[in-house]
């Protein structure tokens, strides 16, 4: 049931991460009408902050546990997907890009050691290989989804609300993978 939840909760994550890997540029270039070059310049803050996410996530999992560390990087994946819901003065997208980003490759990292505190290291590379399955295929579904969704109702803030609910799913989830384990 544990490792059920596990699933899940990284499926949400990969849900979470669709409005800024498909949306994200277009978004900020013209639903906020800065052009491609403002918009670029946020995808840039978020691909250097994926090359550091792993490295600090890790650095707090050392120091607080796979458990703890994942379920505080989902939420804080959320509070990046909607900040720009609160907000789209620069601070608030460059926060948005920098926590999102962060966390792309960060939870990962937590969510493999997380599979092998769970279900035990004889178990991890079957349930992580389900994990990266799972992902693979939410997060592709999951952009024709939201593609469709925006074709419909022309919202990127619609999309933003959905990731950010899901990554806070995904953090409960977790959480109560520990309660059964």
């Amino acid at each position: 049931m544990a490792s059920s939840f596990l699933v899940i909760s990284y499926a949400c994550n990969a849900v979470g991460f669709v409005p800024h890997t498909v949306f994200w540029v277009d978004f900020i270039s013209r639903g906020l009408g800065r052009g491609i070059t403002a918009g670029t310049q946020f995808w840039i803050i978020l691909g250097a902050s994926a090359a550091l996410g792993p490295v600090i996530t890790g650095f707090i999992a050392d120091r607080i546990g796979f458990a703890k560390s994942i379920r505080i990087s989902l939420l804080v994946k959320a509070v990046g997907v909607v900040l720009p819901l609160i907000s789209t003065a620069t601070w608030s997208l460059t926060l948005s890009s920098i926590f999102v980003g962060s966390l792309a490759l960060g939870i990962t990292s937590l969510a493999s050691g997380r599979t092998s505190e769970l279900v035990g290291h004889d178990q991890q590379k079957q349930v992580w290989s389900i994990m990266t399955i799972y992902f693979s295929l939410t997060h592709a579904g999951t952009a024709y989804l939201l593609t469709f969704i925006f074709s419909t109702t022309h919202s990127y803030l619609l999309l933003f609300e959905i990731g950010a609910v899901t990554l806070l799913i995904g953090s409960v989830l977790d959480y109560l993978a520990s309660r059964q384990k």
